[in-house]
């Protein structure tokens, strides 16, 4: 079998005061594969990363490395590593040329393969024009890829991105999965996200994780598979609670983006809930089912 890039066996962490964050996690990461950490706010994802690339010791539990265990030899696999934290910065008065350059010398580039690569990721990265622009000047987009770029120019096999999309506008977050899906090309990435669009697009596997326990773990599209549900229908957000109860009869009601939702199992439930909203007068939409539609019936224990 094949040395996998990540294998988590068993790994707890509590932190003081006996808050568990982990419990028992077990994940295998095949090389060339991109995995989302998806989960509320509190359910262990960034404990997880960070556990992953040496950065925080599990209370319990084995993690390797390229088949080398990270939690007795760390120094013997962060040369293969490279991670972009959430709450990185970049220096404000210092180009995107002067980060991608002097982090690559850093990481023990000689000058001539640090300005090769500084150069090439700069170019994938669309930020070649602006290399001399001090980062303050630019938008909240570029200022991530500058992060990315730095991450890239190690050439690490396996990245570690740590919700790599938060705060950025809708255009930049897309720009910037055009970005996260060269990168898989040449390293296996793991990342944390909210934004089930975005595992959606990305992943090859979206590991879900709830209260430190991983509840799923597969593709986008098996998981979206094994809903119950034939598809879904947006109602009115102005419907009142009655107008809602009586709907809900045709199906499991849920709220999605401040919406109320129906989830429709057979076809005769779906055909009777488009009548009664259509003789009704009510507005409503058809749409397919989604990752988010999986997420928030998992979490719910509604699968």
């Amino acid at each position: 079998m094949e040395v996998a890039s990540l294998e988590v066996r068993c790994v707890q962490k509590r932190y003081r005061g006996g808050v568990e964050a982990l419990s028992g996690v077990d994940l295998r990461v095949e090389t060339g594969a991109v995995v989302c950490l998806a989960g509320p706010n509190g359910a262990g994802k960034t404990t997880l990363l960070r556990i992953c690339a040496t950065q925080l010791l599990p209370t319990s539990g084995d993690v390797c490395l390229f088949g080398v265990d990270a939690v007795r030899h760390p120094d013997k696999v962060r040369d293969r590593i490279a991670v972009v934290p959430q709450e990185a910065r970049p220096d404000p008065d210092r180009s995107a040329w002067h980060h991608l350059y002097q982090y690559g010398r850093a990481r023990g580039l000689g000058r001539a393969e640090a300005n090769t690569r500084s150069e090439g990721a700069l170019k994938i990265l669309d930020l070649w024009e602006r290399k001399d622009v001090i980062t303050r000047d630019l938008s909240g987009g570029l200022r991530q890829r500058v992060l990315i770029g730095m991450a890239m120019v190690t050439e690490a096999p396996l990245l570690f991105l740590d919700e790599p999309t938060t705060g950025l506008d809708p255009v930049a977050r897309r720009e910037m999965w055009q970005v996260l899906t060269r990168l898989r090309q040449q390293s296996t990435v793991i990342l944390t996200t909210h934004y089930m669009e975005e595992a959606e697009v990305l992943a090859h596997r979206v590991v879900i994780l709830d209260e430190g326990r991983i509840v799923a773990d597969d593709s986008p599209r098996k998981l979206v598979a094994t809903l119950p549900y034939r598809s879904k229908i947006l109602l009115d957000d102005s419907l009142d609670e009655q107008s809602l109860a009586a709907l809900s009869t045709h199906g499991r009601l849920e709220e999605l983006a401040g919406r109320p939702v129906i989830y429709v199992r057979e076809e005769d439930a779906m055909t009777g809930l488009v009548e009664a909203l259509t003789a009704r007068n009510h507005s409503f939409s058809v749409s397919p089912l989604t990752l988010e539609d999986y997420y928030i019936n998992a979490l719910r224990g509604g699968k």
